[in-house]
């Protein structure tokens, strides 16, 4: 367990609450996500646009939540610094096909909070870097929750596949991280090279970031700001 979430480099990852409308009530899920500018951060698209068959499994009509709520730095139930989101995207492949290579959204929020707390650098890595940097998966695992209060867990190790569009280790992970940052630390500067979005019998994988990657998140910026609609698809 992470002690101090909300000094630095903690404090840029955040706890994720999201809501969707089901046929009993609003069904609540949990996230994670890392700041990559000032104003966005980054999440696993799933906890955006749910997965079809978990959707029929929790009786939800509508892919799309009702609210997505963000906690950076989030500890013992205690919030850092307000924020409120203002639009996302999801990768249109991950919406359509829910392809697991493009299962990534970028999320925008009303204030620079990360003036206030800093923020990864979202980079593309080589294979080799990556085959031999130590990474790191921050986030909050909904199985640790402490009396109903999301902690922030942290695990490092090493990527054992590299592939074009993901990676792939044995860094242990559990539901509710998904959307948390793969990260390194060089030499104090943060850097987010991939999104983790999903467990597995043999490894848990991220979506890797890659020069498309960081291209597509680099237009859905330039269309928040042209004031595009929330909720989009892209």
């Amino acid at each position: 367990m992470v002690l101090y979430p909300y000094k630095f480099p903690w404090k840029v990852h955040g706890y994720l609450e999201i809501r969707y409308k089901g046929a009993a009530g609003t069904e609540v899920f949990h996230g994670s996500g890392t700041m990559i500018t000032p104003h966005h951060f980054i999440t696993a698209g799933h906890n955006l646009r749910i997965p079809e068959a978990m959707a029929a499994q929790c009786r939800i009509s509508d892919l799309s939540p009702i609210s997505v709520n963000f906690f950076p730095g989030y500890h013992e139930g205690q919030q850092m610094i307000s924020v409120q989101v203002n639009s996302y995207f999801v990768h249109k492949k991950w919406a359509e096909d829910e392809a697991p290579g493009y299962d990534y959204g970028l999320v925008s929020l009303d204030t620079a909070v990360g003036n206030k707390i800093g923020h990864a650098s979202f980079q593309a890595l080589s294979e080799d870097t990556l085959r031999s940097a130590e990474v790191n998966i921050t986030g909050y695992p909904a199985e640790k929750m402490l009396r109903g209060v999301p902690q922030m867990y942290t695990m490092s190790g090493l990527i054992d596949v590299v592939k074009s569009r993901n990676l792939f280790y044995n860094i242990d992970t559990s539901g509710g991280q998904s959307g948390s940052g793969v990260w390194i630390d060089e030499k104090g500067k943060i850097i987010c090279c991939g999104i983790h979005t999903a467990g597995g019998h043999e490894y848990n994988r991220a979506v890797r970031v890659t020069e498309e990657v960081v291209g597509q998140v680099k237009a859905w910026i330039t269309n928040m700001y042209e004031g595009e609609d929330e909720r989009k698809v892209a």
